[in-house]
């Protein structure tokens, strides 16, 4: 008798299989389990004999090892999980924080910069207009990021400043740029 999957949010195992044998996409799946390596051990998922593993991402876990990458604590299958960067799980006190509202990102990320700073899709826009910049050119400064036009405009606002206090310091030293040592 096949038993109907109730938890489509759970991740998908062996056991699935057997519940549901004509599941042709989960039985292509499963089959490559025996050439991968379990990210947690570095060891072939499954022998010849089999084994119990999890599915998580494009990787299979031994149960034992099915842990978060970052506290290394066991996620159990009901578990809400996110797949970090790398595809490997993370725990619910591990989700990343958006930089911009700092609340916990839940569903889709976007890292940004050389830091690789996470943003919800919804955050992630220019600090002066708010114009969404998923998919957008930007420039990020320390502060915050910007669209390409308001981060010119920053620019040259910033010149404009620079040389404004050059000329006071001409004119306040005689016509150099800076005070005689």
């Amino acid at each position: 008798m096949d038993t109907p999957n109730r938890n489509l949010n759970r991740t998908q195992t062996v056991l699935d299989l057997h519940r549901d044998p004509k599941n042709e996409s989960l039985k292509d799946k499963l089959a490559t389990v025996d050439t991968r390596l379990c990210p947690g051990c570095r060891k072939p998922a499954a022998g010849k004999k089999g084994g119990l593993v999890i599915a998580c991402g494009e990787s299979f876990f031994h149960v034992d090892c099915y842990n978060c990458k970052n506290c290394q604590s066991a996620i159990g299958i009901q578990d809400p999980i996110l797949l970090d960067i790398d595809r490997l799980p993370l725990c619910e006190k591990c989700f990343h924080k958006c930089i911009a509202c700092q609340l916990t990102i839940m569903d889709k990320i976007l890292y940004v910069g050389r830091d690789s700073s996470p943003y919800h899709t919804e955050c992630f826009k220019c600090k002066k207009c708010s114009k969404p910049l998923e998919g957008e050119k930007f420039a990020k400064s320390r502060q915050s990021i910007y669209c390409t036009d308001c981060h010119d405009k920053r620019v040259d606002k910033i010149k404009r400043h620079l040389e404004k206090k050059e000329e006071r310091e001409r004119n306040a030293y005689g016509g150099i740029a800076s005070p005689p040592p």
